[in-house]
């Protein structure tokens, strides 16, 4: 694969990290149970876009919190809540959810702020509505419906495994975010399987990535176009950089990708925009191609990731790059 790259030296490396530990200010009112020290959190929910569909609606009717130690802590929507599986609910409700609405930066709440046991956690799951058939469907471009099939979905959800920890009297803000384009996967004979691919951020170390495609880039027939974020590593030598390759998904030394996402055209402007939200804040490639159309998230594929640029995202922050046309001396 032939790259030709604009490149920067950063001197600091990228560590992404899965260990979310909350950072939010003690107020001085901690709550406590009988159990013992209590924290607050709260989840919201956003997605990297699929450029398949025009919808893809799921109904969750839960979650469950999996401490380091003990049983599984059990919730349902009440009235739009979330409550204890074991509390009193006159209204037990679903949310569903169109998540091809909740990308870039726009999220949804899944929760309001609600008190758990202050301690760590191993895993979340989201629970399905599974005794409804059309509780995950996708509506492609075209408005054709396809049901969705998860391998064990009835038995796992939407499941995430993290090393979350929860300190007494903190405030814990996630966020979800729900990669589409790496789940979706269309079988051999027309349907689509959903294989959920999910990443877990905490809301006070993220921030934003945002800018322009020149529509040079897009200018043939058949571009397919895609923006890649990948991890951050040390470039090769000054002497190798113009050539320098990056893998697009699951190649064995590939920069892992973190999340994709589209250039959408806005006919205010006459300008192709893009956005990728709720980033950990770090160091990152941020990359263009033309091929998104033939990468198939699974495979290895063998396709042109042009223009791998270094940028820096920090917390609280929108960080932009625009990708242009590279002219070569």
């Amino acid at each position: 694969m032939t790259i030709l790259p604009r490149i920067r030296q950063i001197s600091s490396l990228l560590l992404i990290t899965t260990l979310l530990t909350a950072c939010g200010s003690d107020d001085g009112d901690t709550p406590e149970t009988e159990s013992g020290p209590m924290g607050t959190m709260s989840i919201d929910i956003t997605d990297a876009p699929l450029d398949e569909a025009s919808h893809l609606f799921v109904r969750i009717t839960g979650l469950e919190l999996k401490p380091k130690n003990g049983e599984s802590l059990e919730f349902i929507f009440c009235n739009r809540h979330l409550i204890k599986i074991d509390e009193d609910c006159l209204n037990q409700t679903t949310l569903e959810l169109d998540l091809m609405t909740l990308t870039g930066k726009v999220s949804q709440a899944l929760s309001d702020k609600r008190a758990i046991p202050a301690q760590q956690y191993n895993w979340i799951r989201l629970k399905l509505d599974e005794t409804n058939p059309g509780h995950i469907k996708l509506i492609a471009t075209g408005d054709t419906e396809y049901p969705l099939t998860i391998p064990s979905g009835a038995q796992t959800g939407l499941k995430i495994n993290t090393q979350l920890s929860l300190q007494e009297g903190h405030d814990l803000r996630l966020t979800i975010d729900f990669d589409l384009r790496k789940s979706v996967h269309k079988t051999g004979n027309g349907k689509y399987m959903l294989r959920p691919t999910l990443r877990l951020v905490d809301n006070s170390h993220i921030g934003h990535l945002s800018g322009t495609v020149d529509s040079s880039l897009l200018a043939t027939e058949d571009c397919s176009p895609a923006i890649y974020l990948y991890e951050y590593t040390l470039p090769p030598a000054e002497s190798e950089l113009f050539f320098w390759p990056i893998a697009d998904d699951i190649h064995p030394d590939n920069h892992e990708l973190i999340t994709t996402t589209y250039p959408v055209y806005n006919k205010g402007s006459g300008i192709y925009e893009y956005e990728i939200g709720f980033i950990t804040e770090g160091d990152y490639f941020v990359a263009f191609t033309c091929s998104a159309i033939d990468d198939d998230p699974a495979e290895d594929d063998n396709i042109n990731i042009h223009l791998p640029y270094p940028v820096e995202i920090e917390a609280g922050q929108e960080t932009t790059h625009n990708f242009v046309t590279l002219i070569l001396p």
